[in-house]
C-alpha cells in the first residue's frame, strides 16, 4: 500500500485534476506514476503536495509510522462491530477522543475505513457507506491486491464486502466474501456470527440444506461458549429453515427452543419473530386458528415495542382469514393494517390481499389491475420472491379462466424469477 494511493484519494476529494495538483511541483506524468505506485516521491515533494492539498505535512510524510495502540483498538472495534453494535458506537467516539485523525499510517487508515464502512452498514447509514466505499475503500484496496496484506486486514476486507453485498442483495458475492473470511477468524464468537450469516445467505438463495448445515455449525460454537442470545436467534432461523422444507415438527422443535431462551432472557424483539414464525408453521399445517393466535401475539408485541415488520404479521394473519373464507374479518383487519404502512413496500404487500378480497367479490378487473400494479413496484425493487408469487397467482387465475396465452406468460415469468432467486 503506497503513498500514491493516498495522494490520489486526497486529490479526488479536493477536486483537483492531476494537471492542477502537479502544476509547479512535478509533471502530470510523474504524478500519474506516483499515484500508480511506480515512483516513490521525495519528502520535499510530499510536503509541497500536503501544502497544496491543505493537510498537515506529516499526513503525507509519516505514512509508515505504526501506532500499535491504535492498531489494538481497531482489532477490538472490529469484534464489537460484528458482535455488539452498541459497544461499537461508543468505541467510535473513544477512538476520535484518544487518537489523532486523519490517521497517518496508511495501513491503519485503510483498516479504519474498512471498519467504518462496516459500522455504517450495520446501522444502515447508506449515504455514509457510499462515500467511504467510493472514495476510501476502493481507493486503497481491491480483490487483486488484498492477498499482499496481513491476515487481519484481509479479514476486515472480506467482512466489509460480505456485508456490503448482503445489504445490496447480491447474495452470491456476499457468500463468496464471508466464506473467504472464515479462513482468517480466530475468535469463535465471530466465527459463529459469520456461520450464521452464511446460513442466512443460503436461506435467501433458497439453498435450504446448505443453510441448515451452516446454522448447525454456528449453534455448535454458540453452545460451546454459552452464547445464549445468539443461540436463540439461530434456533429461530433453523425453525424457519425447517418450515421451508415442510418439516413442521422439526421447525416447531427449533422455534420452541428459541422461545424458551428468549422468554428466559427477556428478548422481546426476538419473541415477536418467534411468534410470527410459529404462525407460519401452523398456517402451512392448515391449523388456521392456531396460526391466527400466534400472529396476533406477534402483532400485540410489535404494537407495544418496535412495530418493525408488523405489516408482515398482519399480511400472514389476513391470509389465514382469506383461506378460511372469512372475508369480512379479512377486510376489517386489512383496513387496520394499512395504518402501519411505513414504507411503500408495505402498501403494495397489503394490496395483494386487497386483490384477493376483490376477486372473491367477483371484481376481477380490480383483482388483475391491483396485482399488476404490485408487479411493477416489485420489479422496480427487484423483489424476486414476491414477483414469483404474483405471477404464479395470475397464471393460475388465467388458466382457470381458459386464457391460456396469458397463463403461459405468467407461468414463464414465475419460472424466471424463481431462477433469479436461486442466482
Amino acid at each position: 500500500m503506497h503513498i500514491g494511493k493516498r495522494i490520489s484519494i486526497l486529490r479526488m476529494e479536493k477536486g483537483f485534476s492531476q494537471s492542477e495538483l502537479s502544476k509547479g511541483i512535478i509533471s502530470p506524468t510523474h504524478l500519474s506514476n506516483i499515484e500508480a505506485g511506480r515512483y516513490l516521491p521525495s519528502k520535499d515533494i510530499l510536503e509541497l503536495f500536503a501544502e497544496k492539498l491543505g493537510v498537515k505535512k506529516e499526513y503525507l510524510t509519516d505514512y509508515e509510522d505504526l501506532d500499535q495502540e491504535l492498531y489494538n483498538e481497531l482489532i477490538s472495534w472490529k469484534e464489537n462491530i460484528i458482535l455488539d453494535i452498541d459497544k461499537a458506537k461508543d468505541q467510535l467516539s473513544t477512538l476520535h477522543e484518544n487518537f489523532d485523525f486523519p490517521i497517518r499510517n496508511i495501513y491503519l487508515e485503510c483498516l479504519y475505513y474498512l471498519l467504518l464502512g462496516s459500522y455504517y452498514l450495520k446501522i444502515n447509514q447508506m449515504e455514509d457507506v457510499e462515500k467511504v466505499h467510493k472514495l476510501y475503500i476502493t481507493g486503497y484496496i481491491d480483490d487483486e491486491t488484498i492477498h499482499q496484506y496481513n491476515p487481519f486486514l484481509q479479514e476486515c476486507y472480506y467482512y466489509y464486502f460480505g456485508l456490503y453485498h448482503f445489504v445490496k442483495n447480491n447474495f452470491s458475492n456476499s457468500f463468496f466474501y464471508y466464506n473467504k473470511m472464515l479462513d482468517y477468524i480466530s475468535n469463535n464468537f465471530v466465527k459463529a456470527s459469520i456461520l450464521y450469516n452464511l446460513a442466512l445467505i443460503n436461506y435467501k438463495k433458497k439453498q435450504i440444506f446448505e443453510a441448515i448445515t451452516y446454522a448447525n455449525q454456528s449453534i455448535e460454537l454458540q453452545l460451546m461458549h454459552h452464547d445464549w442470545e445468539k443461540l436463540a436467534v439461530t434456533y429461530n432461523l433453523l425453525g424457519v429453515l425447517y418450515w421451508e422444507k415442510k418439516q413442521f415438527d422439526s421447525s416447531l422443535e427449533q422455534l420452541s427452543k428459541s422461545e424458551e431462551i428468549a422468554e428466559l432472557k427477556g428478548l422481546t424483539n426476538l419473541m415477536e419473530q418467534v411468534y410470527h414464525n410459529f404462525g407460519l408453521v401452523y398456517k402451512d399445517k392448515k391449523d388456521f386458528n392456531k396460526a391466527i393466535f400466534y400472529f396476533k401475539k406477534s402483532i400485540d408485541l410489535k404494537i407495544k415495542n418496535s412495530q418493525r415488520y408488523i405489516v408482515s404479521s398482519y399480511y400472514s394473519m389476513i391470509g389465514c382469514y382469506i383461506s378460511q373464507k372469512r372475508f369480512e374479518e379479512a377486510q376489517e383487519l386489512l383496513e387496520k393494517a394499512y395504518v402501519f404502512c411505513n414504507q411503500e413496500k408495505d402498501y403494495y404487500l397489503l394490496n395483494i390481499l386487497k386483490a384477493k378480497i376483490a376477486k372473491n367479490k367477483g371484481d376481477y378487473q380490480d383483482f388483475v389491475q391491483t396485482l399488476n400494479d404490485s408487479i411493477k413496484f416489485f420489479e422496480k425493487h427487484k423483489d424476486y420472491i414476491h414477483l414469483k408469487e404474483l405471477h404464479e397467482t395470475l397464471g393460475e387465475f388465467y388458466f382457470k379462466n381458459r386464457k391460456y396465452k396469458l397463463a403461459a406468460y405468467h407461468f414463464k415469468r414465475q419460472v424466471e424469477f424463481y431462477k433469479s432467486i436461486l442466482d
